[in-house]
């Protein structure tokens, strides 16, 4: 059975529809990478295509990576020749064996978002602009916003002129001044390597011949978060053969914030009037009440190109839909229905995933997962009270941290409630009021098995009747300056004890310390640990 069997008839169509531009509009979860390396080997096996002469582009080093490996294991032999890269690496090797021919040494040097940050600082400092007013990462933003769409800074400097905005004409002296400053350190930001490419590639029409020659087919995947810069880059490449293949999905355009022109996919075959359109609407990923709700929601966009996802793969469970007057009503509706979720056995833990716009949002979340004590780990960002601008606040208005260290098993060896981590102007807790006691929290049947071990490891419990102990000796014996337990932890209590279950009636705040539960052992203890750690 060949290959290509194994495609639907659209992601078929997309395969062997090579020469001429084509515009593939894939859907969420409708196999376009599978797509785009299928076509690949199809021009190499079918066509006779030289790899060498094959381009696919991307937009992170990881879909690029990926994207080698699956066209690897489908071509085999030769595969090392195509162009598999993103935008900008491919520029950087344009650029590194021509920049010379538009003023530059091939060894410039690329500044990373620091070095940017340190020239605009100098800037300002020699044109006395109040950075109050004008902060230098405003000033950034506006520069690389110009970039994207090619306006070079004698451009922006007459667009300024007509305008009577003040700001801009200050943006526009930046613009002057950076660039100056740029090209005589011979350096590049991240945004000039796509431009400097471009405007290679137009004035020298030898570099852009013998590009266009290497680059028979070209293949571009999200083709919907292409800026105008890259647009220009890719039809001057394409220009010659314009075997040019997209792949791409207006209804995914999220990055207009950092240049993305929508416009590049929603005007294809206006720009290429030859062009071939294919749909991939079949969806391998998610259940049809899934996509009924998102074909349902994504309709109401103006401007965009009508397709209509379906799946083979049944109707599946239905969404349920709540709307909330305030942020913190959602939070605590999610940290119940978490809760409510695991207490009643249907769901663990790790069976939740919540999804938020800003990394700012995060932090109502993290308020009612500690108080509702819902275990949790920030995936591809920082723990609010983590960041940077937080611990700064923290460290000028001299409030201390607050840790509690039945959050601090998540497997993260760098959690902030692990005890090796405090600062000395922190305040640790076991637990809180509203959590667990530390002996109901730390139970086996409660935990991971992996949590289980690191505890035990960490603690240095070998058995779990220390456990509990254990947590006052860590806590006691690290750099924090404060140390509080509750009573029912310093009795061991387990979760009858408990002070408050958040967002439950009838059963809080009840426990009380009779007569005779606090032990000269336990006060013995609690004496031993005070005067072992100089907590006096």
């Amino acid at each position: 059975m060949s290959i290509y069997d194994t495609l639907n008839e659209q992601q078929k169509l997309g395969v062997i529809t090579t020469e001429g531009p084509v515009l593939i509009l894939a859907g969420a979860g409708s196999g376009k990478t599978r797509v785009l390396t299928h076509r690949t080997a199809y021009l190499i096996e079918e066509k006779g295509v030289n790899p060498y002469n094959i381009m696919a582009i991307t937009f992170t080093n990881k879909a690029a990576g990926e994207m080698r490996e699956r066209i690897d294991a489908l071509v085999g032999y030769g595969s090392e020749s195509i162009w598999v890269s993103t935008f900008h690496s491919t520029c950087v090797r344009i650029l590194r064996r021509h920049i010379d021919r538009i003023g530059y040494d091939t060894n410039f040097t690329i500044y990373d978002s620091d070095d940017s940050k340190s020239v605009m600082k100098e800037i300002c400092k020699r044109l006395n602009i109040d950075t109050k007013i004008y902060k230098e990462r405003s000033l950034l933003a506006a520069l690389s916003s110009a970039k994207d769409e090619l306006v070079s800074p004698t451009q922006f400097a007459l667009q300024a002129a007509a305008s009577s905005d003040f700001a801009k004409k200050k943006q526009a002296q930046v613009y002057q001044e950076y660039q100056a400053a740029l090209q005589k350190n011979n350096a590049l930001d991240f945004d000039d390597l796509i431009v400097k490419t471009v405007e290679l590639l137009q004035t020298d029409p030898e570099v852009l011949a013998y590009y266009q020659e290497r680059f028979r087919y070209i293949m571009v995947d999200e083709y919907q978060d292409t800026n105008t810069a890259q647009f220009e880059l890719i039809r001057l490449l394409a220009g010659k053969y314009k075997n040019l293949c997209v792949v791409g999905d207006d209804d995914q355009s999220i990055y207009k914030f950092r240049g993305a022109n929508i416009y590049n996919i929603l005007n294809f075959e206006k720009h290429f009037p030859d062009a071939v359109t294919i749909k991939l609407e079949q969806n391998y990923r998610s259940t049809q009440n899934i996509l009924n709700a998102a074909n349902s929601v994504i309709a109401n966009n103006v401007g965009r190109k009508a397709k209509t996802l379906w799946t083979a793969n049944g109707e599946g469970e239905k969404i349920d839909f709540e709307q909330f007057d305030t942020a913190y009503e959602e939070a605590d509706y999610v940290a119940r229905d978490i809760a409510s979720g695991v207490r009643e056995g249907k769901y663990g833990y790790g069976d939740y995933a919540v999804l938020y716009r800003t990394n700012a949002q995060s932090r109502l979340f993290e308020e009612r997962f500690i108080v509702s004590n819902i275990p949790y780990k920030i995936v591809g960002g920082v723990n609010f009270y983590a960041r940077k601008e937080v611990k700064d606040l923290l460290a000028e208005t001299g409030y201390p941290g607050m840790k509690i260290i039945e959050f601090a098993f998540s497997g993260d060896r760098f959690n902030e409630h692990l005890p090796h981590c405090y600062d000395p102007n922190s305040v640790v807790y076991g637990g809180t009021h509203d959590n667990e006691t530390l002996a109901g929290y730390f139970k086996p049947e409660k935990r991971q098995w992996w949590e289980l071990q690191y505890i035990a490891d960490y603690l240095g419990a070998a058995h779990q009747s220390e456990v509990v102990d254990r947590v006052f000796r860590a806590a006691y014996g690290s750099v924090a300056s404060v140390a509080i337990f509750q009573m029912q932890d310093v009795l061991k209590l387990d979760n009858w004890a408990r002070m408050n279950t958040p967002g439950t009636l009838g059963e809080n705040w009840r426990w009380r310390l009779v007569p005779g539960q606090f032990t000269d052992e336990r006060a013995d203890y609690l004496s031993w640990l005070v005067d072992t750690f100089g907590r006096f």
